[in-house]
């Protein structure tokens, strides 16, 4: 599961990255790269410390799961973070009423990814720790 949320989130932030400057491109490019590699490389080290490649348990799923947890959070806020940025960017270099209509879009889309995120953690926890008894 930590595979595909890293590529998930390679994905975004690539998509994101489109017609950016050089600038932005390297430091918005860079954080994610930084992100994305310290997201894999501690979920691996946990797995290897708490021996799930070895003997899968719930106690190594939810040692993994609490670190997966913690960082699909930050990776989200990263997301929503490159996205206000871009859109309120965008949003700036216009006149008039189309500069409110992007912005008041940029809350109701970032309110609504909220949302989508906060049931996407759900579904996190109820995979890496199992509640049902």
């Amino acid at each position: 599961m930590d595979y595909v949320i890293a590529a998930i989130f390679t994905l975004v932030i690539g998509g994101l990255l489109v017609r950016t400057t050089k600038k932005e491109f390297k430091i918005i490019g860079s954080i994610a790269l930084v992100l994305d590699l310290l997201f894999i490389a501690i979920t691996q080290v946990v797995k290897f410390q708490t021996g799930h490649f070895f003997n899968p348990s719930s106690e190594t799923f939810e040692a993994v799961g609490g670190w997966v947890l913690s960082f699909f959070m930050l990776l989200s806020l990263y997301i929503l973070f490159v996205m206000n940025y871009r859109w309120i960017k965008a949003a700036l270099t216009k006149k008039g009423w189309v500069k409110g209509f992007l912005i008041a879009l940029d809350v109701l889309v970032s309110i609504i990814l909220i949302l989508v995120g906060s049931f996407l953690l759900f579904i996190l926890g109820v995979l890496y720790f199992g509640f049902a008894p």
